[in-house]
């Protein structure tokens, strides 16, 4: 049997839990960046009139609903 003593317990049970709310918070940080990269994949800004609208369609061409002018399917970047 392996003896430990209270304040030994204290610390394992305290690095147990930071260890895992480190994990829990980095799982949910790659999931937030997974779900914003495939959001962002269907939102568009037209290159006319500066209209944000969102796309589902799978066509390299989007029609802009204000102007109807038709947008390339490329990565939106946040500045």
């Amino acid at each position: 049997m392996i003896q430990t003593s209270l304040s030994q317990l204290i610390v394992i049970y305290l690095l147990m839990l930071l260890v895992g709310t480190f994990g829990v918070w980095l799982l949910r940080d790659t999931l937030r960046r997974l779900r914003e990269k495939r959001n962002s994949r269907n939102h568009f800004v037209c290159r006319i009139c500066g209209v944000s609208f969102v796309c589902r369609d799978k066509q390299s061409l989007v029609k802009c609903p204000a102007c109807d002018s038709l947008n390339e399917r490329s990565d939106c970047r946040e500045i």
